[in-house]
């Protein structure tokens, strides 16, 4: 898509929150921003998805054991670029993804003792 000198040999790149971090022959690091910011104004889209087994598949929603790990799959899509994918378990940020493929996870627990349910979002 494009070429992007660096002082030396590129030997190895990092791609994290939009930037890439290449690595040259030389020991440098360049910080290279690599794709325009996104201000088109369009959102991204995002599907998420888990591996986890529904413990009652008789019981509407996922149900899963207090205490496990969730896996959470993002396929994420954008116009421009995707610089991070958040985790929220009721409205709060429990993991953060900032490169591809956007893996997370969140332990099956809620802030309130009595509730039955957790809301998660990406």
């Amino acid at each position: 898509m494009t070429v992007i000198d660096t002082p030396g040999f590129a030997r190895d790149v990092a791609i994290a929150s939009g930037i890439a971090f290449v690595a040259d022959d030389s020991g440098d690091l360049q910080v290279v921003n690599y794709r325009p910011f996104d201000n088109l104004g369009v959102a991204p889209t995002m599907e998420i998805s888990s591996g986890i087994a529904d413990v009652d598949p008789n019981t509407p929603g996922v149900q899963v054991t207090e205490g496990s790990s969730i896996p959470v799959f993002a396929d994420v899509t954008d116009d421009v670029q995707v610089r991070n994918v958040e985790l929220l378990v009721d409205g709060e940020v429990v993991s953060n993804a900032v490169s591809f493929p956007f893996e997370l996870a969140a332990i099956a627990l809620s802030n309130d003792p009595d509730a039955e349910v957790v809301e998660v979002q990406a």
